[in-house]
């Protein structure tokens, strides 16, 4: 078990994957945290940093909630 994980960790294309996402979550909570800092700044109010939030994150739980039940129902064979 522990030869096929050093394995893994010796291939290239699979740490570059990794790179990238780490980097990739890294850039989305940075931005998270500059928008609400901003907002915070320029309102003064912290409902508007949560409106901000609601919004940015509802269709992602909107949308996969639907398509979850769009891809359940429709079989790809």
């Amino acid at each position: 078990m522990e030869n096929n994980f050093l394995k893994v960790l010796k291939n290239a294309n699979f740490n570059r994957l990794w790179g990238s996402q780490i980097l990739s979550v890294f850039c989305a909570y940075m931005l998270n945290f500059a928008l609400s800092y901003k907002l915070f700044t320029l309102t003064g109010k912290s409902l508007s940093v949560s409106l901000l939030y609601v919004f940015y994150y509802a269709p992602v739980y909107i949308l996969g909630f639907f398509s979850g039940v769009f891809i359940d129902h429709f079989s790809r064979r």
